[in-house]
């Protein structure tokens, strides 16, 4: 299990990078099982390169859509990934920015 410390520091980069950009067709319950399936995957070893191969190989109504896959692929194969305790912590993480992101924009 991750320290305390590393939690508090994922919350506070997180809550600052919200998404405050549109998700398109997406809701942010399927923004959160992206990442809580993508963060299962790299529990199972896909490296970042398969992930981002996975996410331009699919059809996306739109730009919007791609570029948010892209940018949570980034996020989990990276530093916010390194200290997430499992898959269901990332889909409660990524689903919370974006809540908060969606209250922003309005």
């Amino acid at each position: 299990m991750k320290n305390t410390a590393s939690t508090i520091w994922l919350l506070m980069f997180v809550g600052q990078t919200a998404m405050g950009y549109e998700t398109g067709a997406m809701t942010c319950e399927d923004i959160g099982k992206f990442a809580e399936t993508l963060m299962s995957d790299r529990e199972k070893g896909q490296n970042k390169e398969s992930a981002l191969e996975t996410v331009n190989k699919q059809e996306w109504r739109g730009d919007i859509e791609k570029n948010n896959m892209t940018s949570i692929v980034d996020l989990i194969h990276g530093r916010v990934g390194d200290q997430l305790a499992n898959a269901r912590a990332a889909y409660s993480i990524i689903k919370r920015d974006c809540d908060i992101g969606k209250v922003r924009q309005k």
